[in-house]
């Protein structure tokens, strides 16, 4: 493996490449085109990919042993969300004393992984990976006379990665984010999401399930018959109307799940957001 490893600042680096251990990758590609009906004048036909590749790793310094700073962990993929595995919010009346003695209600509450009855550094965990398990792709083609139909879905599953949204606040600790953000309050008594006056002295990056299904595109066409063509005194026309990035079906709160994941800085890079786009054209071929 050749990674990036952190190295001490007083260096005058931050991190060094390094040719480091050993990485396993197994998976399996398939591509599956079917006929799905052929008539007279109606046609439909699909193209199915699907890719799962998992890696793993077997050794990094040759002592067999788990590297917690650059969250590298042996059997583990390269590339995980190590972090403290949230199991709700702490309500009005809850006795936080002997697991947590700093949180109140509305703080999140965390799991306690090593049976200490304290929730300390030692009880972050692996949650996932950064890469999805599988992704995949369906191309489905419909001809009709001249008319011909594409649609094209992309989906990629089993991937998390740290949301800051969530945790993006102001200088008070607070900000208005989009209403999906149910923030606890006393009355609502939410689990999913902190009070907005929570302060995140553990420093959690608010993993988040980043899996994803997209209309990627649609593409409709007609293609000039050739008696017209003759009439025109032209060698080819076809009218199409086409849309990309329609619709993404996601539990992610925030503008795009696909964005780049910085491993280093636990946090989604070049976030922005898909542009939708609608196109109308002709393609003319002259005599």
């Amino acid at each position: 493996m050749l990674l990036y490893r952190a190295v001490p600042a007083i260096t005058g680096y931050n991190r060094v490449l390094d040719n480091l251990g050993k990485v396993a990758n197994t998976g399996i590609e398939l591509t599956l085109r079917t006929k799905n009906l052929v008539g007279k004048h109606f046609k439909w036909e699909s193209t199915l990919n699907f890719a799962a590749n998992q890696n793993k790793i077997v050794d990094i310094y040759g002592d067999q042993k788990d590297d917690v700073g650059n969250r590298w962990f042996i059997g583990k993929p390269v590339s995980v969300i190590y972090d403290y595995n949230k199991i709700g919010v702490w309500q009005v009346g809850e006795a936080v004393v002997d697991q947590d003695p700093t949180a109140k209600p509305g703080d999140l509450k965390f799991q306690d992984v090593n049976g200490s009855k304290t929730i300390t550094a030692d009880d972050r965990i692996v949650l996932g990976q950064t890469t999805p398990k599988w992704i995949g792709g369906l191309t489905n083609t419909f001809h009709y006379k001249d008319f011909h139909l594409n649609i094209f879905i992309q989906t990629a599953q089993g991937m998390m990665k740290n949301n800051n949204l969530i945790n993006f606040a102001d200088q008070g600790g607070r900000q208005n984010l989009p209403s999906v953000i149910n923030y606890w309050t006393s009355t609502n008594g939410g689990t999913d999401f902190p009070s907005v006056a929570y302060n995140n002295t553990r420093r959690y990056l608010y993993p988040t399930d980043a899996s994803y299904t997209r209309i990627k595109d649609v593409t409709l066409s007609y293609t000039m018959p050739q008696p017209i063509l003759e009439k025109l005194h032209l060698g080819g026309l076809s009218l199409y109307v086409s849309g990309r990035n329609l619709a993404t079906f996601t539990k992610w709160i925030g503008w795009d799940p696909e964005a780049d994941y910085d491993a280093t800085l636990g946090t989604q890079s070049n976030n922005y957001p898909l542009v939708r786009t609608y196109v109308i054209g002709a393609n003319i071929t002259l005599k």
